[in-house]
C-alpha cells in the first residue's frame, strides 16, 4: 500500500504577516501610489519602497532612517514607534551609534574618580587651602540693575513731562528799544538836609513824607467823553429809516420833506443821523435795456437757451412770426436753422440776417449790446410785434 501525504489547506493567518505587506496594504487602502506619497511627504519614492521592503542599505545617510519610518507610519495612520521597532527587527537596523554603544559597554570602569576624590581631600586639608567665599547671586544683581534702570527711566520721563509743561505755561516778554516814560514826578522834592550824608540815601523821615505825599496827591481827572448817539426823541421817522417817504430833498409844500444838503443840522441831532438821512436819498432808476426779439421771414427752427444748457424756448417759427426774449435771462443764446431768414430786433432797429441760405447759426448772443455790435442793421421794413407763447424750460445741452 502506497503512503499518501495529506495536504492541509492554509488560511490567511497561516502565513507570516511582514511589515512591508502591511505598509503596502495600508497604502493601497488609501489609493496612494509611491509618487503620491513622495509629493505628500517630500520623501523620495525609492526610500518609501526601501521602507516597505525593510532594506536599510538604500539610505545613504543612516541618520534619516528613523525619521522617514515614523513619518511614513503616521501618514498611513499606524503607530510610529511600533512600526519603527518592527522595521529594526526585520531589517537588522540598530541605529546610528550602535557600534559606539557596543564599544562603550565593554570598557572597564576606571578608578580615576576615587583617586581624584582622594587628592581633593588631601588638598583641602593642607595649609594652602583657602576658605571658599560665598557665591554671589548674579541673578539678584541683574534684578537689582533692572529695577534701577526702570526707576531712572520713570524719573527721566517725569522730569521731561514737568519741564515741558513748565515751558508751555511760561510767558515770555519781548524787550523793546523804547525807554520807559516817567508818568509822574515827585511832587515833594527831597531837601538836602533830608539826605543821609553817610550813605547818600533819603532818611526814614523823608521816605515817610514822600509816601504820604504820593498817597494824598491829587489824582488826574477822568476825560470827558461825549456820547456819539443822541437822544431817541431827536430821531425823526419822516427823515430817516425804512418808513421815511421817498420824496426829493427840499420839495416845497410837502410835510416832513428832507432837508437840503446845505442846511445846518437840527439841534440835538448828531451828524451821524444827518449822514444817514443823506444816504437814504433814493438813487435814480437805471435806464431799462431795449427789448430783443427773434423774427423769421420764412419757416425757421429756433432754440433759445442759457449758457448752462437749459432750453428756454424751442419752436419752428412761421413766416412773420417773432419771439420776444425775456428781460430776466442771464446771457441767453440762440441756435437757429434757415439762418438766412432769421433776424434780430433791438427796440425799433432790425439786425441780420444771421446767416446765408439754409445754414445753421450757433451760439448767437441775444444781449442787446452784443446784437448791435455783432450784426449789421437790416432794412426789411417794420416787423409786426406778434410774439409767440413761451415754452416751458426743457433741459438740454448745446
Amino acid at each position: 500500500m502506497r503512503d499518501e501525504s495529506v495536504i492541509a489547506l492554509q488560511g490567511f493567518d497561516s502565513y507570516e504577516l511582514r511589515l512591508g505587506d502591511e505598509l503596502r496594504g495600508e497604502r493601497a487602502s488609501l489609493g496612494k501610489s509611491l509618487l503620491d506619497v513622495q509629493r505628500d511627504l517630500k520623501i523620495k519614492a525609492a526610500y518609501i519602497d526601501a521602507i516597505e521592503n525593510c532594506d536599510a542599505s538604500v539610505f545613504p545617510n543612516r541618520g534619516f532612517i528613523a525619521g522617514y519610518v515614523r513619518a511614513y507610519a503616521r501618514y498611513l495612520g499606524l503607530d510610529a514607534e511600533e512600526t519603527y521597532c518592527r522595521f529594526r527587527d526585520e531589517s537588522g537596523f540598530r541605529g546610528v551609534n550602535s557600534d559606539l554603544a557596543g564599544m562603550s559597554g565593554n570598557r572597564p570602569a576606571s578608578s580615576g574618580g576615587s583617586a581624584r576624590s582622594i587628592s581633593d581631600e588631601m588638598l583641602r586639608k593642607s595649609r594652602f587651602a583657602r576658605p571658599v567665599a560665598p557665591d554671589i547671586s548674579f541673578a539678584a544683581l541683574s534684578g537689582l540693575g533692572s529695577v534701577l534702570m526702570l526707576a531712572l527711566l520713570i524719573a527721566g520721563l517725569g522730569y521731561g513731562g514737568w519741564y515741558l509743561l513748565k515751558d508751555i505755561q511760561r510767558i515770555g516778554f519781548a524787550p523793546i528799544a523804547q525807554a520807559p516814560d516817567v508818568l509822574d514826578e515827585l511832587s515833594t522834592p527831597i531837601a538836602p538836609e533830608q539826605v543821609d550824608s553817610a550813605s547818600g540815601a533819603p532818611s526814614a523821615t523823608s521816605q515817610r513824607d514822600i509816601a504820604l505825599s504820593e498817597i494824598y496827591a491829587p489824582r488826574l481827572e477822568a476825560p470827558k467823553i461825549e456820547p456819539r448817539d443822541g437822544p431817541i426823541a431827536a430821531i425823526d421817522p419822516n427823515r430817516i429809516g425804512h418808513f421815511a417817504p421817498h420824496i426829493l430833498p427840499g420839495a416845497p409844500g410837502m410835510p416832513g420833506a428832507l432837508a437840503d444838503a446845505g442846511d445846518p443840522p437840527l439841534p440835538g441831532l448828531p451828524e451821524t443821523v444827518v449822514a444817514a438821512a443823506e444816504a437814504a436819498t433814493p438813487a435814480p432808476e437805471p435806464v431799462a435795456a431795449p427789448e430783443v426779439s427773434v423774427y423769421a421771414r420764412e419757416n425757421a427752427w429756433v432754440r433759445v437757451y442759457l449758457p448752462n444748457g437749459t432750453v428756454m424756448f424751442e419752436k419752428i417759427l412761421s413766416p412773420g412770426e417773432s419771439y420776444q426774449v425775456p428781460d430776466d435771462l442771464d446771457g441767453p443764446l440762440l441756435r437757429a436753422g434757415n439762418a438766412g431768414a432769421v433776424y434780430l430786433r433791438v427796440g425799433a432797429k432790425v439786425f441780420g440776417p444771421l446767416g446765408k441760405g439754409t445754414g445753421v447759426a450757433k451760439q448767437v448772443s441775444l444781449v442787446a449790446n452784443d446784437v448791435q455790435a455783432s450784426w449789421p442793421q437790416a432794412s426789411v421794413g417794420t416787423i409786426p410785434d406778434t410774439p409767440v407763447a413761451k415754452n416751458a424750460a426743457l433741459p438740454a445741452s448745446e
